[in-house]
């Protein structure tokens, strides 16, 4: 079985060359993606062949910085952060912290800040969750009702 190598890939309609690669699993939620796709601005495929290899040094440069930075909190450096938003989170909204709608409102905001391409993937994951908690819950309060209203 022979192995190929990282090749530019042609766009079927305008035939310009691409760099397409997969992210590796534990960086995709660094990254914020699956996959990184940058054109190469050529239709030739000589230029794209350098081109490619330029892009791939570029990428692979950015995820060994990405795993480099990376590393374990203390447990102090883990309560120093988690004070830091404390204070943040008071100085923001106070002692009136306003409807729940407000918050999500805002958190999606949050979000889009600090990863704007991931950010709108985990609203609908935590959307999601917490329409089937809500279902789950009102399913578990309707037969609970209506199984126990004549047991008291």
């Amino acid at each position: 079985m022979a192995l190929t190598m990282a090749r530019p890939w042609k766009h079927p309609r305008t035939g310009v060359y691409w760099f397409r690669k997969a992210v590796p699993l534990k960086l995709r939620d660094l990254v914020g993606k699956r996959e990184v796709n940058r054109t190469l601005e050529t239709k030739d495929p000589a230029e794209a062949r350098i081109r490619h290899h330029k892009v791939a040094a570029e990428v692979q440069e950015q995820w060994d910085a990405l795993v480099a930075e990376r590393h374990r909190l203390t447990s102090k450096e883990l309560h120093g952060l988690a004070g830091e938003f404390y204070r943040w989170l008071l100085a923001k909204h106070g002692d009136d912290p306003g409807p729940a709608e407000k918050w999500r409102e805002e958190a999606a905001a949050d979000l889009r800040q600090i990863r704007p391409s991931s950010a709108s993937v985990r609203l609908r994951r935590a959307s999601a969750i917490a329409t089937r908690s809500r279902r789950s819950l009102m399913r578990n309060a309707s037969s609970s009702t209506t199984t126990t209203s004549g047991s008291w």
